[in-house]
């Protein structure tokens, strides 16, 4: 995951990272372990860790799953999740607000969760609400409505996928091309049986309006798109695709909202 100041922001010039990766294992949390964050003030030029998931939570089996900047409230949000394996697993949504100290100090806003049925993965900051992707029960988007400066209230479900008991869906990819733009959203299907591809958009953490979905049932597993352009085009693909020989199945269209 990445994340940035917007331009003419006073943190302009702020990026935050993550890796996606395996998780840890008993006794090894480095190896294959995607644990930490890295935030860089000059554009990415030089960068520092400012999160370890293992060290803040003491829990080793389970990954990082998504970060962003909150230009409304000044903070760094992160989400991770998955695993147990009789290890035991914490999954939920932290912030930092002293992010450029020595010593950030990271507070949960939701959780811990000790199920890996219930996660957040993909985090998206709006100007009165933060919406995040889910990965569980229901699978879906969640929306944590601003109640005052740096604070949250607690999340609720604002789009099913599948009818909300599919949990083979996972809120994968959010992107947003500036402040004020439409957040173009899109899922994951995590199980190898025909499922229809959709995108949908976000105008404001309230309303959700779905504006394409694959006519055909396919088996596929992994979606991303970005937009709209300067010209009003959207961008995408699927991976895994079983419709082609490479998996790959690669969109372009229009960006209409009636």
């Amino acid at each position: 995951g990445l994340s940035y100041a917007p331009k003419g922001h006073p943190r302009e010039g702020l990026v935050v990272a993550t890796e996606y990766g395996g998780h840890g294992t008993a006794g090894t949390p480095a190896s294959g372990g995607a644990r930490y964050v890295w935030l860089s003030l000059d554009y990415g030029r030089t960068w520092r860790t400012i999160f370890d998931l293992y060290a803040t939570t003491q829990v080793i089996n389970m990954h990082m799953h998504g970060v962003a900047y909150d230009p409304y409230d000044d903070r760094v949000l992160c989400t991770f999740g998955d695993g147990n394996g009789g290890q035991g697993s914490v999954s939920g949504l932290m912030a930092c607000d002293n992010f450029t100290d020595p010593t950030p100090a990271w507070q949960w806003l939701y959780g811990p969760v000790t199920s890996a049925t219930w996660q957040m993965t993909t985090i998206l900051p709006m100007p009165g609400a933060v919406i995040l992707g889910g990965d569980g029960a229901p699978p879906g988007i969640y929306r944590m409505t601003r109640a005052g400066h740096r604070q949250l209230r607690p999340p609720q479900t604002v789009l099913n996928y599948g009818g909300g008991t599919d949990t083979g869906y996972i809120g994968q990819g959010m992107f947003q091309a500036a402040p004020g733009q439409p957040v173009i959203i899109c899922h994951e299907w995590a199980k190898n049986t025909p499922r229809a591809a959709a995108l949908h958009v976000a105008l404001d953490g309230d309303t959700f309006i779905e504006v394409w979905r694959d006519p055909n049932l396919v088996a596929w597993s992994g979606a991303f798109c970005i937009g709209p352009t300067a010209t009003g085009k959207v961008v995408g693909w699927l991976k895994n695709d079983a419709r082609f020989p490479s998996g790959k199945t690669y969109m372009r269209g229009d960006l209409i909202l009636d």
